[in-house]
């Protein structure tokens, strides 16, 4: 779904910049023509690189953003450093609503010629050097127009074609920003497609909201529904249900049926059935501790879920539930009119009975 929501995202991008998503705004308006591209450098008065000295982690000082704060589209006014200027630096270099913030450094190809369009700051802040900051002339380009062209995948390619590399870091530089070729429609048409695209972008910026609150419900609930459903607390029981142990004794018998006329039809002596509580238990070592561990994580459980929940075999599954009885581990406790088993002690105590059973010391 999130990737769904991301080339949805990229898609409403793409139309705005084609002209795709207002034609029917312009067809409306009797304007048959696209709007024709032309340079950024062309619609902006100013664009200048941020202050090169290093910040502080804590005040005093103005807020400076750092690198990472800027991606496309976005801000993050919470990602700043601290750095103590003079009034002239801080009428030079502060941030005001309408400009344009393009990274000019990063070690990630896909941030760098990042923009955002800078609205409601919440406090004074200054910029980095590796930051570039540009103001529109507004009387020709929108900035919230300009930040959806810059971020849309055809002008992304090209400002990846133009990043070079020095010392792990990518960067692009403001000339070559300057020159990149981008469609620039009337202010009527700029304002019809900030207002469609930031439309859209809230409808999926709500369906990815509604995605997280249904995982993060979906985490919680689904130990509790494990849970019930080893308890059989999920669906209404039926009392007339056998007991588990009477279903065990069923397949038990089964199975000796089954491998005595087995070895009934082959030719030569034939052997008598083996016990079944003579039959060696699975290669891999079962857990001394594994049934009553079981209950402790999914609470009482009746002796059919238990078995269901161990992975064992019956057999491996009766001789497993004896010894930890007899070790203390588990009891059996009334529900109602069902019979369940619960644990009783804590892993460690479980698992030091187990051993002191087994080695008699």
């Amino acid at each position: 779904m999130a990737a769904i929501l991301k080339r949805f995202r990229q898609a409403v991008l793409a139309a705005a910049t084609s002209g795709e998503l207002t034609r029917e705004w312009r067809e409306a308006r009797g304007i048959e023509s696209l709007p024709r591209k032309i340079p950024l450098g062309e619609v902006i008065h100013e664009m200048r690189n941020g202050l090169s000295p290093k910040p502080s982690l804590n005040p005093p000082g103005v807020k400076i953003l750092r690198i990472g704060a800027v991606r496309p589209g976005t801000i993050d006014w919470t990602d700043h450093r601290y750095l103590e200027l003079s009034d002239k630096d801080l009428a030079a270099f502060r941030l005001e609503a309408g400009d344009l913030i393009f990274t000019r450094y990063n070690g990630t190809l896909e941030f760098v010629g990042a923009c955002a369009n800078a609205t409601s700051i919440p406090d004074v802040y200054v910029y980095p050097d590796k930051l570039i900051r540009v103001r529109c002339d507004t009387s020709r380009a929108l900035p919230a127009y300009v930040e959806i062209s810059f971020s849309s995948v055809e002008i992304r390619d090209h400002i990846e074609g133009l990043v070079k590399s020095s010392a792990g870091q990518k960067g692009i530089s403001g000339t070559d920003l300057k020159n990149i070729f981008f469609p620039l429609p009337s202010i009527e048409e700029q304002i019809e497609i900030v207002h469609q695209v930031q439309a859209l972008f809230t409808l999926a910026d709500q369906l990815e909201s509604r995605l997280s609150a249904a995982r993060k419900l979906v985490d919680r609930l689904t130990p509790a529904l494990l849970a019930k459903a080893f308890r059989g607390a999920l669906v209404p029981q039926d009392p007339n249900d056998e007991p588990a142990s009477v279903l065990l004794e069923r397949i038990r018998a089964a199975r000796q049926a089954e491998a005595a006329a087995g070895k009934a039809s082959r030719r030569g002596r034939c052997k008598a059935a083996a016990n079944p509580n003579q039959l060696p238990l699975a290669a891999a070592p079962v857990p001394p501790d594994l049934l009553s561990g079981l209950l402790r994580e999914c609470g009482a459980l009746s002796e059919r879920a238990l078995l269901a929940a161990s992975e064992l075999d019956p057999d491996q599954f009766r001789v497993q539930l004896i010894r930890e009885q007899d070790a203390g581990a588990i009891r059996r406790a009334a529900d109602g009119e069902r019979v369940m088993l619960e644990a009783t002690t804590s892993r460690s105590d479980t698992a030091s009975s187990m051993r002191y059973q087994a080695t008699g010391k």
